[in-house]
């Protein structure tokens, strides 16, 4: 008998193992949208128009970080406005008061006649509340 030199070759050590479960976890890659749970709405205090928004959709804020910038000048005119207004007010009340001391002494002398004096109190009361209307 002959033997080849393939069936000289010497054995090869062969180590065995239980069969287990094996995990495929393939990875997916597909276009979304993600949404957040909850939501916050936020408003300014002053009315105005936004300059800049230094912010997107989707950063994460800390608080107190700048959401956006307001450009406020007509609010800030409108201030200036009431505040000329209230000013304005108040020196017609200080006008009104010195004017009806003068009256009363005119009257109580009998220089002016009750009418004048009657329109000098109206006129007083009606520059209080033009103050009252500006202040609010």
């Amino acid at each position: 008998m002959t033997t080849s030199a393939a069936d000289q070759q010497s054995p090869v050590a062969v180590t065995t193992a239980a069969a287990g479960e094996l995990r495929y976890l393939p990875l997916i890659s597909v276009p979304a949208t993600t949404l957040s749970l909850g939501e916050s709405r936020v408003s300014p205090r002053t009315p105005g128009f936004i300059v800049q928004l230094p912010v997107r959709v989707g950063d994460q804020i800390k608080q107190g970080e700048l959401l956006a910038e307001l450009d406020c000048t007509t609010n800030l005119s409108q201030q200036r406005e009431a505040e000329a207004a209230r000013e304005s007010a108040a020196a017609q009340l200080n006008l009104a008061q010195r004017q009806i001391r003068r009256t009363k002494t005119l009257r109580e002398e009998r220089n002016i006649s009750e009418e004048t004096l009657n329109q000098r109190e109206t006129d007083l009361e009606t520059a209080r509340a033009e103050l009252n209307r500006a202040a609010a």
